[in-house]
């Protein structure tokens, strides 16, 4: 695969994370403006967002344990500072009328993101598969 991951290499990694988890699988090293772990967001409008509009979303139980507040970008981090299991960072910013973005996403109070380097601290639960009606587009 090449660093930006194609649409079917993409699928063949969505199929390992789900059939294997994360421990085995290194972070993906196109992002890491925060350091070089796995990124999370509670938020769905906002994970779409970084899924490039795929129309996927994979949903895992991460178990963050005691939170770093971070932030300062560090794209060289490679796990929180002592004392503490993940970071939590107050999200990387979204382009303001991004097409791919979901219309809702200006309504997420927060766009904070949970950064593990472990990855036995999350469990793959679920894919999830949906589309996106745009406004104004509807039948």
């Amino acid at each position: 695969c090449s660093p930006a991951l194609s649409a079917s290499c993409f699928c063949l990694v969505r199929q390992h994370l789900l059939e294997h988890g994360f421990d085995d699988m290194a972070p993906a090293q196109q992002e890491s403006t925060f350091g070089r772990g796995w990124y999370f967001s509670r938020y769905a409008s906002y994970a779409h967002y970084f899924s490039n509009g795929s129309g996927h979303l994979l949903l895992a139980l991460v178990a963050v344990g005691n939170t770093e507040t971070v932030v300062r970008r560090n794209a060289s981090r490679g796990a929180p500072s002592p004392g503490f299991d993940a970071i939590i960072t107050p999200g990387r910013p979204l382009p303001s009328k991004s097409p791919s973005a979901v219309s809702s996403i200006s309504c997420v109070p927060f766009s904070e993101e949970y950064v593990i380097f472990d990855g036995s601290q999350a469990l793959p639960l679920q894919l999830l598969q949906y589309e996106v009606e745009l406004a104004g587009k509807g039948g």
